[in-house]
C-alpha cells in the first residue's frame, strides 16, 4: 500500500510539474515522496508506461528534469560495484568512455579547437566504438531484463537515446568532410552530443543496471557474460571465459521427403547460407536464427522467446506491427527493403510462412548482401577463378 502511495503522488507530481509555473512548490510540494523513489519505481511510473499519452521524444524532452529532480534519491542506489563479471565489465566499459569524453575536453576549448582539428577527428572516429556498448544493451540485457518488469517503454526510450548518439556522431564526423568547419556550430554540436552520451551513462547507472542487477539471476548473468563478447566492449579488451562445450548429438535425424540430415549437417547447412534468417512464430516471438559469419544484423540467443517488435529501434515498430498484421490478415505474403549499410547494399525481406492449409505460422526474414548483384546486366556462363 506505501509503495502504491508513493508512486500515486509522483504521477500527480509529474502531471503537476509539467503544467505548472511554479515548479519550485511543485516540488516542495511532494519532496517526501521524491525521497523515496527507488529505480525499480521508474518503471511503474505512469508516463513511462506502455500506453501512455506521451511520445518517445515527448518523454525524452522531459526525461533528464526528472532524472535530475529524483537524482539524490535514485544515487542511494547508483551502480559503482558489482560481484559479477558481467557487471564488473560494463561499469569498467562506462569508466574508459567517460575517460576518453574528459581527456578530449582539453582539445575543445575555444583556445584549442581550431588548432586540434586534426586530432579531434582521429578522438571523435574512436567513439564509433560506442556501437559495441549499444548493441550489448539491445540485444542482450534489454531482452534479459523486458520479460521481469512492468513496462518496456523506458527501454524503448534508452534506445532511441542511442540512436541519438548514433546520429549526432554521424553528423559531428560529416562536418571534417567539409572544406571549412563554423566553430562556433561544431562546438555547440559536440556540447549537446557530450550531454547526450553522459545523461545516457547516468540513467545506466542510476536505472537500468540497478534494477537489471534486482531481477537477474547468476546463470543468466553467466549467459549474458558470454554472449557479450560476439560485440565486445567499448574501449576494453578481456579475455573471453571458457565454457563447457556441449556434445551435438549427430543421430538427429532431421528426415522430410526430400531428403534426410544429422543435426550437425543441419547446423553447418543454416550456418553456411550465404543468407541470414531469421524466423519469428505466430504469436510473434523470435524462435530461431542462423549463425553465419558475415551476419550484417546482429543475433545472439538472448533474442530467443523475445517479441519481435522489441528486436527493433523504436522508429520501425509500426512498420514491423504493420507488416505483421497485414500477413496475419492474409493480405500480404511478403515486403521487400533495400539499405544501403556499413557500405553494403542489403536486401532486407520478410515473407509470411503459411502452412498446408494456409493458416499464418510465422514471419521468415531474409537478408543478403546484393552491392555485387545490384549492377549485374549480362550473363556469366564460365568460370573465370
Amino acid at each position: 500500500m506505501e509503495t502504491n502511495k508513493k508512486i500515486i503522488n509522483i504521477n500527480n507530481f509529474m502531471k503537476e510539474f509539467l503544467s505548472s509555473k511554479d515548479k519550485k512548490a511543485i516540488i516542495l510540494k511532494y519532496q517526501n515522496f521524491i525521497n523515496q523513489i527507488k529505480p525499480i519505481d521508474l518503471f511503474n511510473l505512469n508516463m513511462y508506461k506502455d500506453n501512455n499519452d506521451y511520445s518517445i521524444e515527448e518523454i525524452k524532452e522531459n526525461a533528464n528534469k526528472f532524472v535530475n529532480i529524483f537524482h539524490v534519491p535514485l544515487s542511494k542506489h547508483a551502480f559503482t560495484s558489482h560481484y559479477h563479471p558481467f557487471f564488473k565489465a560494463i561499469i569498467q566499459e562506462n569508466k574508459h568512455i567517460k575517460a576518453h569524453l574528459n581527456n578530449m575536453k582539453k582539445l575543445l576549448t575555444k583556445e584549442n579547437i581550431v588548432n586540434n582539428l586534426p586530432v579531434i577527428k582521429i578522438e571523435l572516429e574512436k567513439l564509433n566504438e560506442l556501437e559495441k556498448k549499444w548493441l550489448k544493451k539491445e540485444n542482450i540485457i534489454f531482452p534479459r531484463i523486458e520479460k521481469n518488469i512492468p513496462s518496456h517503454k523506458p527501454l524503448d526510450i534508452m534506445w532511441s537515446l542511442h540512436d541519438d548518439v548514433r546520429n549526432e556522431l554521424k553528423l559531428l564526423l560529416s562536418n571534417f568532410t567539409s572544406k571549412k568547419i563554423d566553430i562556433n556550430t561544431f562546438n555547440k554540436k559536440i556540447g549537446s552530443f557530450y550531454y547526450l552520451l553522459f545523461g545516457i551513462i547516468q540513467k545506466e547507472e542510476l536505472i537500468l543496471y540497478p534494477v537489471a542487477s534486482e531481477i537477474l539471476t547468476n546463470e543468466i548473468l553467466d549467459e549474458m557474460y558470454q554472449e557479450s563478447f560476439l560485440y565486445g566492449y567499448t574501449f576494453l579488451n578481456l579475455d573471453r571465459p571458457v565454457i563447457k562445450q556441449t556434445n551435438i548429438n549427430n543421430k538427429f535425424i532431421f528426415s522430410p521427403i526430400n531428403g534426410k540430415l544429422n543435426f550437425n549437417q543441419l547446423n553447418l547447412l543454416f550456418n553456411n547460407l550465404p543468407i541470414d534468417i531469421t524466423y519469428v512464430d505466430e504469436f510473434d516471438k523470435v524462435l530461431f536464427y542462423n549463425d553465419t559469419k558475415t551476419r550484417h544484423f546482429p543475433r545472439n540467443p538472448s533474442v530467443i522467446g523475445r517479441l519481435v517488435e522489441n528486436c527493433h529501434p523504436p522508429k520501425s515498430i509500426n512498420i514491423v506491427k504493420k507488416i505483421i498484421q497485414s500477413f496475419k490478415n492474409n493480405e500480404k505474403n511478403s515486403a521487400q527493403f533495400y539499405i544501403n549499410y556499413k557500405d553494403k547494399f542489403i536486401s532486407i525481406t520478410y515473407y509470411a510462412i503459411r502452412d498446408e492449409h494456409n493458416n499464418y505460422r510465422g514471419i521468415l526474414e531474409v537478408s543478403q548482401d546484393i552491392t555485387n548483384l545490384k549492377n549485374i546486366n549480362k550473363e556469366k556462363r564460365l568460370l573465370d577463378w
